[in-house]
């Protein structure tokens, strides 16, 4: 009963703790670099020297770029064209 119960608990325990990494997981990934720095700046404590923090926060964006946590700030409207890029389209088809 005892070793029953114990399993009971740890598995709750190991199911809690997926959860909480899921949902890290889910409010790092995708993030733009900007968001990423404001967010680190906002989690390292504050009695670290300016230049220190601007050296981890580099490190920590370099790395959560390989690894493609980080998507890039690019603000592409593909729906409209210039009006001249039609004007060509038309005539030359």
């Amino acid at each position: 009963m005892k070793k029953l119960l114990f399993v009971a608990v740890l598995g709750g325990v190991v199911a809690m703790i997926a959860k909480k990494a899921s949902q890290q997981r889910e409010e790092w990934h995708d993030i733009s670099e900007a968001d990423a720095r404001s967010k680190l700046g906002d989690r390292l404590p504050s009695r670290m020297p300016e230049e220190k923090r601007a050296e981890v926060t580099d490190k920590i964006v370099d790395k959560m770029r390989e690894r493609g946590v980080i998507v890039d700030d690019v603000d592409l409207d593909l729906t409209e064209q210039p009006a001249e890029a039609n004007d060509d389209a038309t005539t030359t088809a």
